[in-house]
């Protein structure tokens, strides 16, 4: 009897002792979130590291590492945001952070514009398409903008045209079309598109109508959410809602009303993905701005 009450105390401690950790990890946790959702960017990563190496057994490291790099991100600070989210996806490749950041964090890393390319069965079609860029130059998708020398955009808008009149597919055409968004909303190295030339406002203005066309018309070319494109549209427009507030792809965001619309669109194209990237960006923003 006597062993069995000793037994009942150590297991009541060993569950119940571990509840107020567990509630303790989440509040520390939670107000590490408030925080850096107020820009109190230093409170919460040093809140953060004193989570991480509290020694409290409930602690999940990839969630705190997932935190730490949101919070360099929304602070401008990407290489440490970067720094974070692989250290994480290295040591927990199979947590559900890591798959939540692994493309943003590959894409950003990769140079070359082939993401795209790679499900590419026809090689005809990969080679045409990769041809185009002999005549401009893309920015990396997850690189801040900067601007290169002009070489013959214009060139490559034909040709993408020429493209465009060859393959039916809507999954090739999709592809097509997103490059030539790219160009004419200005995301390219060669001073050409929206916010990227020294043209007069009627170009400016027609770069920026063709381009939302672009983005109606890349909408309607996938199929549905499970669409191997429809990545591809979630990150078109977060990077048009950019383009629009005047911002650069890391750094603190300015909303307007313009921008606005595109970012609620990111947020409504991944209502079936709550942890998408783009779509936790495009929330934080809107609460700061609101």
């Amino acid at each position: 009897m006597k062993r069995l009450l000793i037994l009942t105390l150590f297991i009541s401690h060993v569950i119940y002792g571990q509840i107020p950790q567990q509630k303790s990890y989440q509040i520390e946790l939670q107000k590490s979130i408030d925080y850096y959702s107020v820009n109190l960017f230093n409170k919460a990563k040093e809140n953060l590291i004193q989570l991480l190496y509290s020694g409290i057994d409930s602690v999940d490291e990839a969630e705190i590492r997932y935190h730490l790099g949101l919070c360099s991100y929304y602070e401008g600070k990407r290489f440490s945001a970067i720094q974070q989210w692989e250290k994480m996806a290295s040591k927990y490749p199979n947590h559900q952070r890591s798959k939540e950041v692994r493309n943003f964090v590959q894409s950003y890393i990769k140079e070359k514009e082939d993401i795209f390319t790679s499900e590419i069965e026809n090689i005809e079609f990969k080679t045409e398409l990769e041809h185009g860029l002999l005549f401009w130059t893309p920015i990396t998708t997850n690189e801040k903008l900067f601007w290169g020398d002009l070489k013959e955009p214009l060139t490559a808008m034909k040709y993408y045209s020429e493209l465009l009149s060859k393959y039916e597919e809507p999954n090739k055409q999709f592809k097509i079309l997103y490059f030539r968004f790219r160009l004419l909303g200005g995301f390219n190295q060669d001073n050409f598109g929206y916010k990227n030339s020294q043209s007069g406002q009627l170009a400016q203005n027609t770069y920026r109508s063709e381009s939302q066309q672009l983005l109606e018309k890349l909408e309607t070319l996938v199929k549905d959410k499970n669409d191997p494109n429809y990545g591809l549209l979630i990150q078109a427009n977060y990077l048009w809602a950019l383009n629009l507030s005047d911002s650069k792809l890391f750094g603190r965001v300015k909303i307007n009303r313009f921008s606005k619309e595109y970012f609620n669109k990111v947020i409504s194209l991944t209502d079936h993905q709550p942890t998408n990237i783009y779509r936790k960006f495009s929330q934080h923003w809107l609460k700061v701005v609101n």
